[in-house]
């Protein structure tokens, strides 16, 4: 059982150079204010097939400066789900960087994929194997004049159709808020995940922070009766930076006098 369990996460593991192409990066060195919030998942080797499947995406940015600050903000999702020979992926990306002294940028991006249906009659164990990342990125020059932030969150849920319970579930949550103290990263997982791999990398404090986590395992849980269920896997990212010094750049919004604002909102089912 454990040699074929570890044949399964291999072919797995060879399957990371796609979620890779997904990933976004950038140098915060380019920019005096930097935020970058990404996560990726990957489904495969599921033991019963969906009757259904649905993928939802969402991307929103927004940015606002003056002649004495520039500011980009960018948004991207994927999201896929295969019925025949089931599999499942989805990525979410948010990044902003600014420089200047007066500027706000946010960007913000959802990605979900859904199967519905999946029949698992009495004796039998409903399975997956899967992997997923978040990556968390802020850089400020000038504190507590400016200021970045990126969040994300990572969710596995697992429902019963009959009832709408939540039977299973694993949770991914971090926040950078740079140069406050509000940081924070968990992740929480019920007893039928089981992880190959588990691991996190934080730096908390100072102008520059970051979050790393990849986790690759396999969910797998009997059951004793026919059962309906439901998969569920959503994630988020939010990125935010902002210079609002001096206080005129308040009035300057308020009055109509910036040079720009571009507002974008990107849906797709």
């Amino acid at each position: 059982m454990l040699k074929q369990f570890q044949q399964r996460f291999n072919l797995l593991l060879g399957s990371i150079p796609v979620l890779t192409t997904l990933t976004f990066t950038a140098s915060p060195s380019i920019a005096a204010t930097f935020a970058s919030s990404s996560a990726d998942a990957f489904i495969n080797n599921f033991s019963h097939a969906p009757g259904s499947v649905g993928t939802l995406t969402d991307g929103d940015v927004f940015t606002v400066s003056t002649e004495n600050g520039s500011v980009v903000a960018n948004a991207d999702f994927d999201a896929f789900f295969a019925q025949i020979e089931p599999f499942a992926f989805n990525s979410s990306f948010a990044q902003v960087e600014g420089s200047g002294i007066e500027y706000v940028g946010k960007a913000y991006s959802e990605a979900t994929v859904i199967g519905y249906n999946f029949f698992i009659p009495a004796g039998q164990t409903f399975s997956f194997d899967f992997l997923s990342s978040l990556d968390l990125e802020t850089s400020i020059e000038r504190p507590p004049g400016e200021v970045a932030i990126a969040e994300a969150n990572i969710s596995f849920l697992l429902f019963d159709e009959a009832t709408d319970s939540l039977l299973d579930y694993f949770i991914v949550s971090g926040q950078l808020e740079t140069a406050e103290t509000n940081d924070f990263f968990f992740a929480k997982a019920s007893d039928n995940f089981h992880f190959l791999l588990d691991d996190s990398l934080q730096h908390f404090g100072g102008n520059q922070e970051f979050i790393i986590a990849e986790y690759l395992g396999e969910f797998s849980r009997p059951f004793s009766e026919d059962t309906y269920l439901t998969l569920v896997e959503v994630k988020n990212t939010y990125a935010m930076v902002k210079a609002p010094e001096p206080s005129s750049f308040i009035a300057l919004f308020v009055f109509g006098g910036v040079t720009g604002v571009a507002l974008k909102k990107r849906k797709q089912s």
